[in-house]
């Protein structure tokens, strides 16, 4: 059986869910406002909403300059030493049975 297979069962599902909503409720606080990505309600489409609010703020001023850098983190959670992620969750708050 493949996790996902295992996931499709309705009472893992529901279980999942149950965590992910906890987790995220556990965490909300802690997230920065700025974060579009993988937050509820946002979407990347956001971001790209409000960056261009800011770059059209600071074009209406006058004499100022603007530069852009775009960085592409192309799956950058791979890249993650996920003790940092389980320690972080630690920190934050997140019961030792869900961490370990």
């Amino acid at each position: 059986m493949t996790s996902s297979q295992s996931l499709s069962h309705p009472s893992l599902a529901s279980f999942a869910k149950t965590v992910s909503n906890w987790a995220y409720n556990k965490i909300s606080n802690s997230l920065d406002i700025q974060q579009f990505g993988n937050n509820r309600a946002t979407s990347t489409s956001h971001y790209l909403i409000s960056f261009l609010d800011i770059i059209h703020s600071h074009l209406d001023k006058r004499n100022t300059s603007l530069a852009v850098a775009f960085v592409y983190f192309r799956k950058a959670f791979d890249l993650v030493d996920h003790t940092v992620v389980i320690n972080k969750a630690i920190s934050l708050g997140f019961p030792s049975h869900l961490t370990t």
